[in-house]
């Protein structure tokens, strides 16, 4: 069993090496306990002179903050020389004090019988002759008396700080006093061509436009009424209702027959599986029985008439109907049912899909 030294110890657990119980001995013994039992209590005096090669841990353990004592923090620092009113704006120092009073950095003074008063220096000047600096603030300071000035420990971040001068400055009062209201120096008002402030016509227009679309709020009211069958305006809630309800149909392959070639009929309706229906009607082709070329007249697909049947299939491909007969058809001019003439008609059926 032996103390080593660090670098020793360190030679003894390098890539490679293979340590042997008493390399972990050594370097057990060679390390300052955390029990305190390896140090005898109390311990002995020893001289400063004496001292030497005293290992520091590393990193250092941590300490609580509540262990500070005697740390007063302050934001401001004396100013280096009494200081006297020159004007509203002004106050003077002795000696040259230009590098302190750097231009944005903040200020305080303190008068006699009031509050101190804030403010930023616009500038500082030294005058050689009478030897004081005189430095102007950017606000007015309304005392005749003061009794103490101090200056920010924080300096503007363009005169080496941390406080950016267009934040605190001369300049942003003015800066900020461009933007207000509408136009100024700063942001004149917006044009179709330039962005900038609102102006008050625009915002009189933008109030106007705005009113305009709330009197289109809600159902019926002065600008739209309710739709109706000859005006147009606003969906009610019953025709409302009625739309979604309603269904929406695709209409596939018509298939269009003679109504005289009795037997099967089919088409290849190309609409797909779903749910189905058919419409059928007449077609007048030539004149007759009161009935105007292109004139339509519904026709049932399953329909029978004085023994002339017509019906019909539909699946996921195919549309078929048979006719068993010439179909009738209301003669206007006799009114009875007759029969067709063959070349004057045709007969379509027409399939949908529900969608």
């Amino acid at each position: 069993m032996a103390v080593q030294t660090k670098a020793y110890l360190k030679t003894l657990f390098e890539k490679g090496d293979r340590p042997t119980a008493q390399d972990f001995i050594d370097l057990i013994d060679s390390l300052m306990h955390v029990d305190g039992g390896d140090l005898p209590d109390p311990l002995p005096a020893i001289s400063a002179e004496n001292l030497s090669n005293i290992p520091i841990p590393d990193p250092l353990p941590a300490v609580s903050g509540e262990q500070l004592t005697g740390i007063t923090p302050t934001e401001w620092e004396d100013a280096p020389a009494p200081v006297s009113k020159m004007d509203d704006t002004h106050f003077v120092l002795a000696d040259d004090r230009t590098a302190i009073y750097l231009v944005g950095r903040a200020v305080k003074i303190d008068r006699n019988g009031a509050d101190p008063y804030y403010s930023h220096v616009v500038g500082a000047t030294y005058d050689g002759g009478s030897g004081y600096t005189i430095v102007e603030t950017e606000d007015a300071v309304p005392s005749d008396i003061l009794s103490a000035g101090y200056y920010s420990f924080i300096k503007p971040v363009d005169q080496g700080g941390s406080v950016r001068h267009s934040m605190v400055g001369a300049a942003s009062a003015a800066e900020l006093a461009a933007h207000a209201a509408s136009g100024g120096a700063a942001h004149p008002a917006a044009t179709t061509g330039s962005a900038g402030f609102l102006s008050a016509a625009d915002k009189q227009t933008l109030d106007d436009t705005a009113a305009g679309l709330l009197a289109h709020d809600g159902e019926g009211g002065a600008t739209h009424p309710a739709a109706t069958g000859a005006v147009a305006g606003f969906m009610s809630a019953a025709d409302k209702a009625r739309l979604d309800g309603a269904k929406l149909l695709k209409a596939g392959m018509p298939l269009v027959v003679d109504p005289y070639t009795t037997g099967a009929h089919s088409v290849a309706h190309g609409l797909g599986a779903g749910e189905h229906h058919v419409r059928g009607e007449l077609i007048c082709k030539t004149a007759e029985k009161g009935y105007s070329v292109g004139d339509k007249v519904p026709y049932s697909p399953d329909a029978t008439v004085d023994g002339n049947s017509l019906s019909h299939s539909i699946n996921d491909t195919t549309l078929t109907c048979y006719i068993g007969g010439t179909p009738k058809l209301w003669d206007k001019a006799t009114n009875n049912n007759t029969l067709i003439s063959a070349a004057n008609w045709k007969l379509v059926l027409t399939p949908y899909l529900e969608i």
